[in-house]
């Protein structure tokens, strides 16, 4: 909450407001909105709250009782350009970072 506030969120975006608890109750939505509406964190709230509140998903084991891999991947964000992944990223970093902004 702290990282919002400093990423300067004051007042949810009606998109937001309509948007995150949709999204915190791991409902499926679609939004279409201008550009500047807020939908990225409108989707990006709900997902990074869900990862910090439960933690990672434990990687599932394999044959032998051993993990070949050391990370698995926790969410899946699709962009269809680079430029709008970027974006997204960024907005990512603002919030997900402990006292980024200090």
């Amino acid at each position: 909450m702290e990282n919002i506030k400093l990423a300067k969120y004051d007042k949810p975006t009606p998109v937001q407001k309509y948007g995150i608890p949709i999204g915190i109750a791991g409902r499926d939505l679609m939004a279409c909105a201008q550009t500047g509406s807020g939908k990225t964190a409108g989707f990006l709230f709900p997902v990074l709250s869900n990862l910090f509140s439960k933690g990672p998903v434990r990687a599932p084991q394999e044959e032998g009782g051993y993990r070949r891999r050391k990370v698995y991947p926790q969410v899946l964000i699709l962009a269809p350009t680079r430029e709008l992944a970027c974006q997204i990223f960024d907005e990512a970093r603002k919030v997900q970072t402990p006292n980024q902004f200090k």
